[in-house]
């Protein structure tokens, strides 16, 4: 090969270098992998794919990180693509010395690699070809299986997290759902578009958008021939949203009850044991943790059916909004609620989708039940 002879003879400075190639956008994983009984992770930005026949993928680590020297051993390790919002997942994988495993719900893959339950997308592959290049190991890798689920992915931006925008518009209808669900503004109240897009700092046309989409939804109502209000929730609409949820799960069980392994079964378990002790003496104990918990077994449980569109119709729903909006006004609580969880789990392992269904139609019933005591405390209309 010619001699280029038009590069200059200096190198680049390093801390140069990193200030320029930071202004290069990424995403962000977490590469895990298992070798001699242990589990090993880090956060890497330096993943892309390579191939598509046969898929295969390119991986950069330090060469003294233990995750490559365990990649290096074992010839498998696998990708974990971090959803937005994960940037405490990526700050605890990227530090040193300490179980970065600590708290985090896992499964293993098909060599014994640990997996992380929650990601955006998982890639589990195995090592063809390595190479050096500088202070990195470079791993030219097959990959075996790769999962995904709905959502945004984490981004990496000159030395922070943050979010990649894949969809305005979808972005726009979220936020403005969320706000018009949490009931931020009050009812028989018009709508000030203006002051929507200057809150949520989003393009006015976006706003507009949204808001059409929500008055076919009929979470927004045309009052007179241009103020739009938010139309109140009354026990009709907070039953059709549970009717639409008992729907979406009995969807899911049937794809989902009967096929699924160990692992996912002791995700499920946990997801389903988080909201224990949360309702005491028929109150919630705190309506903020049972939401969060609950809503992390309802969506897991839809995903666990495989299917993108019934997981974007179960967030459609915005479930946690509403649950957030009904239990601002009454804390009345059933324990049923959290036994409904273990009795559906149990039904899930006996691999019983009669018993799913039933487990299924009775938590609907007994979150109705909560949903009807809340608007009677709060008049009615929320």
């Amino acid at each position: 090969m010619d001699e280029v002879s038009w590069l200059p003879e200096s190198e680049l400075d390093p801390e140069m270098f990193r200030e320029v190639i930071g202004h290069f956008m990424s995403g962000v994983t977490v590469i895990t992998a298992r070798a001699e009984g242990r589990d090993y992770g880090m956060t890497a930005s330096a993943v892309t794919s390579l191939s598509l026949d046969p898929p295969m993928i390119l991986a950069c680590l330090n060469n003294r990180s233990p995750t490559q020297e365990a990649i290096t051993r074992s010839g498998a390790f696998g990708v974990n693509v971090l959803a937005e919002g994960q940037h405490d997942l990526a700050k605890q994988f990227a530090r040193a010395g300490e179980d970065k495993f600590a708290g985090v719900a896992i499964r293993r893959g098909a060599a014994g690699v640990p997996l992380l339950s929650d990601a955006l997308a998982v890639l589990e592959c195995r090592v063809g070809t390595d190479v050096t290049g500088g202070t990195h190991r470079v791993f030219f890798a097959h990959v075996a299986q790769a999962t995904a689920r709905h959502g945004a992915p984490l981004a990496y931006f000159r030395g922070s997290f943050g979010r990649i925008e894949l969809d305005s518009n979808a972005r726009a209808l979220q936020l403005v759902r969320e706000h018009v669900i949490t009931r931020r503004v009050p009812l028989d109240t018009p709508i000030e578009v203006a002051a929507l897009v200057d809150e949520l700092e989003l393009p006015a046309q976006h706003v507009y958008q949204a808001l059409l989409t929500l008055t076919a939804e009929g979470l927004v109502s045309r009052h007179g021939e241009d103020e739009l209000v938010v139309t109140p929730v009354d026990r009709h609409t907070a039953a059709e949203a549970m009717r639409a949820r008992i729907g979406i799960e009995l969807a899911a069980a049937e794809l989902a009850v009967g096929s699924l392994t160990a692992e996912q079964l002791i995700e499920l378990r946990e997801r389903g044991e988080a909201t224990k002790g949360m309702v005491v003496g028929g109150r919630f104990v705190d309506i903020r943790a049972y939401i969060e918990a609950d809503s992390g077994f309802h969506e897991y449980l839809v995903a666990l059916a495989g299917s993108d569109s019934l997981v974007e119709a179960y967030r459609r729903l915005s479930i946690p909004a509403l649950m957030a909006r009904l239990f601002a006004h009454s804390d009345r609580a059933n324990e049923e609620l959290v036994r409904d969880h273990s009795a559906l789990v149990d039904a899930y392992e006996a691999g019983s989708i009669d018993q799913a269904r039933i487990a299924i139609r009775a938590h609907g019933e007994h979150a109705q039940a909560a949903n009807d005591a809340a608007i009677v405390a709060g008049g009615g209309r929320i």
